[in-house]
């Protein structure tokens, strides 16, 4: 911060999260005493998972997703329905790998437009396919600035785990809960994944989630900066951990 002078519209945080096929349903109110007649509509026991991506300012813009599918063979009907300008691709796990994340990476910075004259600063967990070469080559060459969060403290520093994504899978589940509703019968399938995620993304990752006082960005102290928003016992507690 004290190098660069990055404003918050340059500051960006980075990160995956899974969506699975299988229903995650909510609570079901009932009368009192009948607890155990009542359920909810849910999807095959056993599922698959897609990972999606985000990538969200610090003033509440978002970068389009990027889906991994568990296939050895990527085909763009994958993501019919999905956001736009979003991007695809296929891993055999369905997770990310070093040269996906490289790919991802062109995605952000030319959604972004950043360049070595008008950097941004990346915010990030220190996942090994984040942090490979190709990663920090590119990254350099594009005016970007890895900046990786330390271990076993993402559910504190990170913002997207803090803002967004809690809501998101609750707008995920909902979204679930409507299309099998919608279509007795039948199973969530990951082609349907990209369509869901859209509609989760209207509702809740939004700039007034990502930008909320009492979470993101602010909570975290990256911005406005705080070096003093953790407590020492919660600093120690992580160094002990490590």
């Amino acid at each position: 911060m004290d190098k660069f002078k990055f404003s918050p519209s340059e500051i960006y945080n980075t990160d995956e999260t899974g969506c699975t096929t299988v229903q995650n349903p909510g609570a079901v109110v009932t009368e009192k005493g009948k607890k155990k007649q009542v359920g909810a509509k849910t999807s095959a026991e056993r599922g698959e998972l897609v990972t999606v991506a985000y990538t969200v300012s610090a003033i509440g813009s978002v970068v389009p997703p990027l889906f991994i599918f568990p296939r050895v063979h990527y085909r763009d009907h994958f993501i019919r329905g999905a956001p736009t300008q979003c991007i695809g691709s296929a891993t055999r796990s369905g997770w990310m790998n070093e040269e996906v994340f490289v790919d991802y990476l062109k995605h952000i910075i030319q959604h972004t437009r950043c360049s070595p004259e008008n950097k941004i600063l990346l915010i990030l967990d220190n996942h090994d396919t984040h942090i490979c070469l190709s990663a920090v080559d590119t990254a350099r060459s594009h005016g970007v600035e890895l900046l990786t969060i330390p271990p076993h403290t993402s559910h504190r520093v990170q913002p997207l785990d803090r803002s967004v994504y809690g809501p998101f899978k609750t707008a995920y589940n909902r979204a679930m809960d409507g299309w099998l509703r919608s279509n007795p019968g039948k199973t969530v399938t990951i082609y349907h994944i990209p369509a869901l995620v859209n509609q989760a993304q209207m509702t809740a990752i939004t700039p007034a989630n990502i930008t909320h006082l009492t979470a993101g960005f602010q909570a975290t102290g990256i911005h406005p900066f705080n070096r003093d928003i953790f407590s020492e016992t919660f600093l120690l507690s992580r160094l002990t951990s490590s």
